[in-house]
């Protein structure tokens, strides 16, 4: 069974991007990183697109050196005179000894390596996933000691590091800080990075947010019990915590109820977050049932059908539908008396829609003459609850129905039958 209930079950720290340092520092005068984009190399020191040498704009890349761009033009940068400016002053970075040559910016120890359309090329920030993104430390010193970090495709991260990152780390000296390892994640279409956030506190001290860009925690979500019971409106889950990734949970959906004021949810698996109480499932939701007969006897239920409400189309994700039951036997309307039909349905926690029911008749025939039109039994209808995508098995009695959802527009969906 997937998405055993239409609610909204944010997934959170699942696949997340880690650090990597692509190779270590320069210890000499050894060549840069040259030929990527309009990258000149001249003794170590390398000048990215946006590179400026100064107050004047002018790179000073050494006489004989090349400009290697990618779109094969040559430059002659053979002296301050007649060297280009590539980026404008706005942008511009000095590339020498640990500087780093990007536009990489930074917030709050957050790092954004997106594109400014003449800086990273976009490919190397661009991701639909957070699976798609890595850490990537950008100066001789990491993110933990006054370096920075840049979020990148993980195809690109190699290119990244040998354009963006310093060429030469001979006499840079560091500070020897502790702080969380660095991640990375995929947040509207880019790559991000930054240190750890459960680094020291632990998951649970994390929002939602923190929570979600975290490879070690996972977002942990409920739906109020009378949501996830169908007696609600609203059925999107609501953040109640975060927990470590590590940790197995089973795939029952758990009843529990809230420490400080003792509200039930029900929780997607068997992980709860820290304030939380595990409760027995039928303390959250169990069918109510129809009651008992205080007139009549009870009869045996013998057929129900799930068709949508009002009896148009088919089963829709995340929409209400109803239940009909019927009784057992052939009951004619001119001898029989309904004195109560009633029905319910819930999702257990397996996650089938178990329905229960009771229909009370009386025969009020007396032994004397009864239409045969068996139309005198009735029937219950109730509401089930909204349910997700996925497939599901109805439960009423030793009747079973296995169904999906959606299901095409047609007949009711049935078990059993009255005769």
């Amino acid at each position: 069974m997937t998405d055993r209930m239409a609610w909204t079950w944010r997934t959170a720290a699942v696949g997340f991007g880690a650090a990597v340092v692509l190779g270590a520092c320069g210890t000499g005068g050894g060549g840069g990183a040259a030929g990527v984009g309009d990258t000149v190399s001249d003794g170590g020191n390398v000048a990215g697109p946006d590179a400026t040498d100064g107050a004047s704009g002018a790179t000073d890349a050494g006489s004989g050196a090349t400009d290697a761009s990618s779109a094969g033009d040559t430059t002659d940068v053979g002296s301050d005179s007649d060297a280009p400016n590539v980026g404008g002053d706005s942008d511009a970075a000095e590339v020498s000894g640990d500087s780093v040559a990007t536009d990489v910016t930074s917030d709050g120890g957050m790092t954004d390596a997106g594109s400014d359309g003449g800086g990273t090329p976009a490919a190397w920030t661009s991701c639909k996933a957070n699976a798609d993104c890595v850490a990537v430390e950008l100066a001789c010193c990491d993110h933990c000691n006054g370096g920075k970090l840049g979020g990148f495709h993980k195809d690109h991260a190699a290119a990244a590091k040998a354009a963006l990152g310093p060429s030469n780390c001979s006499g840079v000296a560091c500070t020897e800080k502790a702080c969380g390892p660095a991640i990375a994640w995929c947040e509207a279409g880019a790559c991000k990075a930054g240190p750890d956030p459960a680094f020291g506190g632990g998951c649970k001290s994390l929002d939602a947010a923190a929570c979600g860009k975290t490879p070690s925690c996972q977002g942990m979500f409920a739906v109020a019990q009378a949501d996830a019971c169908g007696k609600g409106g609203a059925t999107a889950a609501v953040y109640q915590g975060c927990g470590d990734a590590g940790v197995t949970c089973g795939g029952a959906l758990t009843c529990a109820s809230h420490d400080a004021d003792g509200k039930l949810w029900v929780f997607p698996s068997t992980c709860l977050p820290a304030g939380f109480s595990a409760k027995p499932y039928e303390a959250c939701c169990k069918p109510s049932g129809g009651g008992t007969c205080e007139a009549g006897s009870a009869a045996s239920l013998a057929k129900f059908c799930l068709q949508p409400t009002g009896g148009v189309g088919g089963l829709k994700e995340g929409e209400a539908f109803d239940v009909v039951v019927w009784p057992k036997g052939c009951l004619s309307s001119s001898c029989t008396k309904v004195h109560k039909a009633a029905c319910s349905a819930a999702v257990d926690a397996s996650g089938a829609l178990v329905i229960d029911g009771a229909i009370c008749l009386e025969d009020t025939g007396g032994g004397g003459p009864c239409t045969a039109d068996c139309g005198g039994g009735g029937f219950a209808k109730c509401a089930a609850p909204k349910l997700a995508k996925g497939s599901y098995t109805a439960k009423l009695g030793g009747l079973t129905l296995t169904f999906s959802v959606p299901s095409m527009a047609g007949a009711a969906l049935c078990s059993g039958s009255p005769w």
